[in-house]
C-alpha cells in the first residue's frame, strides 16, 4: 500500500480515538453531536480511471478491514461505501451499516481528480 495512504490511515486511528472519547463525553452530558472525520484528501493529476479508483478503494478498505456495502459511479463521480469493525461510529443506509466512504470527483478545468476518504460518510459537495 502507498506510504502516504498508510500514513493517513494511521492518523485516522488517532483521530478516531479522540472523536470516540468526545462522543462518549457528549453522550454522558445529554448532548449529541454528529462526528465526521476526513481521513484523507488528495488530488491527482489527470482523470483516474474507474479501475484505478476501485483499486485505491480496495486498498483503503483492506487496510481498515472494511466490507464493501454499496457504491455509485457516473458523470465524473465515484463513491464507495463500506463498513469496518475498526471504526467506532456508523450510519444505517438501506438497512446496512456504513462507516467508511471513499469519494472521487474529476475537475475538467484543472484536470485533477480529488479523492476524499471520510468516516462515517462524507456529507459535503464533491
Amino acid at each position: 500500500m502507498n506510504k502516504k495512504i498508510r500514513f493517513y490511515l494511521y492518523i485516522l486511528g488517532i483521530l478516531w480515538l479522540g472523536a470516540a472519547a468526545q462522543a462518549v463525553a457528549l453522550s454522558g452530558s445529554g448532548q449529541s453531536e454528529s462526528i465526521e472525520a476526513i481521513l484523507m484528501e488528495e488530488e491527482y493529476e489527470g482523470q483516474l480511471s474507474k479501475e484505478e479508483l476501485e483499486a485505491l478503494t480496495s486498498e483503503i478498505f483492506a487496510e481498515k478491514k472494511a466490507e464493501s456495502v454499496q457504491g455509485i459511479t457516473g458523470n465524473g463521480i465515484f463513491s464507495a461505501y463500506g463498513y469496518s469493525p475498526l471504526l467506532p461510529q456508523n450510519v444505517i443506509s438501506e438497512g446496512k451499516r456504513i462507516n467508511l466512504n471513499v469519494v472521487s470527483s474529476y475537475n475538467e478545468e484543472t484536470d485533477t481528480t480529488k479523492i476524499i476518504v471520510a468516516s462515517p460518510i462524507y456529507n459535503e459537495d464533491y
